[in-house]
């Protein structure tokens, strides 16, 4: 069962009888229904396991306690204390915006389209300039570093370029063809792997309300009004596009496109 369709039958379940024969507790059936829908939600969004507290009752709950059981849990922990609802969990639980799965999954399909694309290529080729494509391998997926460590920042990490890298790589820079002033292939493939594989896991644990915020930089905020419309370019778009320039720059080089594994 889906977590939606869990959140769907949790909402649906009808109220199980109290059956410890108390009266005097009986409750009506709205609040505690608004209550467990309420909470249900929440779970399912955060998707992972937490504990819900009722005053001085705490009820472990699970995602597949969600239905059709989880109603039952509820009102028995609401007849020992007060209808406040919170969560008990460490790390603090966040929302995961859920298109945010297809972007770190395009994220990644990125990645191993940059390592197909200089696989065949030594550190000297990495520099070339041909065709009047200036744009060589060695500076494209060296900015790319560059930005994905901007990226990470944008997200609370701190930077790990090294140094003289964000010199080298920064938009406007035109490329040399001098190939012993860059990074090798190697050292260039390992930054974005890295940059890539932090990324990844920092991105999946921001809660949303980080990706809705004013993107911090007034003069960029024209073109991405919010942190999560950065990220997104620079994982999808951003990085798309320098790897078609190489794709192009292979052409130009007679070299054909790049073979799959």
């Amino acid at each position: 069962m889906s977590i939606d369709e869990k959140a769907k039958v949790c909402d649906d379940a009808e109220e199980p009888e109290v059956v410890d024969g108390d009266t005097d507790t009986q409750l009506s059936t709205e609040p505690l229904v608004e209550i467990r829908a309420q909470f249900a939600h929440r779970l399912c969004r955060y998707e992972r396991d937490a504990e819900v507290c009722f005053g001085p009752s705490v009820v472990s709950v699970t995602l597949e306690s969600l239905a059709p059981d989880f109603g039952g849990q509820v009102r028995r922990a609401y007849l020992s204390g007060p209808p406040e609802v919170s969560l008990i969990a460490e790390p603090p639980l966040t929302w995961r915006p859920p298109m945010l799965d297809h972007v770190t999954y395009l994220y990644g399909f990125n990645l191993e389209f940059a390592e197909r694309l200089v696989k065949d290529l030594s550190d000297e080729q990495m520099a070339a300039q041909s065709g009047g494509v200036i744009n060589h391998p060695a500076w494209s997926l060296g900015h790319l570093v560059v930005a994905a460590d901007h990226l990470g920042q944008l997200l609370g990490l701190e930077s790990t370029l090294a140094e003289g890298w964000g010199e080298t790589f920064k938009t406007g820079e035109e490329p040399s063809d001098d190939a012993s002033y860059y990074p090798s292939k190697e050292e260039i493939l390992g930054a974005l792997r890295q940059q890539h594989e932090r990324n990844v896991e920092v991105a999946k644990s921001t809660d949303a309300s980080r990706f809705a915020e004013p993107h911090p930089n007034e003069a960029t905020r024209d073109h991405f009004p919010t942190v999560g419309d950065m990220v997104v370019f620079l994982m999808t778009s951003h990085e798309m596009d320098h790897l078609g320039q190489i794709a192009a720059w292979r052409r130009a080089m007679g070299l054909g496109p790049a073979e799959r594994d």
